[in-house]
């Protein structure tokens, strides 16, 4: 039995929409738990991953949009990214200084 103007999921533009996000949400779920238990077997110290990711992403998405789409890369940009890249070195290179046995800013061990 339908009712009249009632639509199911993946009926009209509304359905399409919510089941897109849905997906798109999925994605980026699987994507994230499979990065992780890939760090987690490897060893690798997250936050180095995830502070040279977000460089990575930043200059990916400048270089990208300015050949495919045209947008123009201001000097702000560039101010901008020329922070995060120094942020990134710096949090890995202060990072890496940090052995076993020695105490972070949080004062834990690792």
């Amino acid at each position: 039995l339908k009712v009249a103007g009632a639509s199911t999921l993946g009926d009209g533009p509304r359905g399409s929409a919510v089941a897109a996000w849905g997906a798109v949400i999925f994605t980026h779920v699987l994507m994230w738990s499979a990065h992780n238990r890939s760090l987690a077997d490897a060893g690798v110290p997250l936050l180095h991953v995830t502070v040279t990711n977000l460089a990575a992403n930043t200059v990916a998405s400048a270089v990208l949009g300015h050949v495919a789409f045209g947008e123009a890369i201001g000097w702000e940009w560039m101010c901008g990214a020329a922070c995060i890249l120094a942020g990134t070195c710096i949090v890995v290179s202060s990072s890496n200084s940090f052995g076993p046995n020695q105490k972070q800013a949080g004062g834990k061990e690792d």
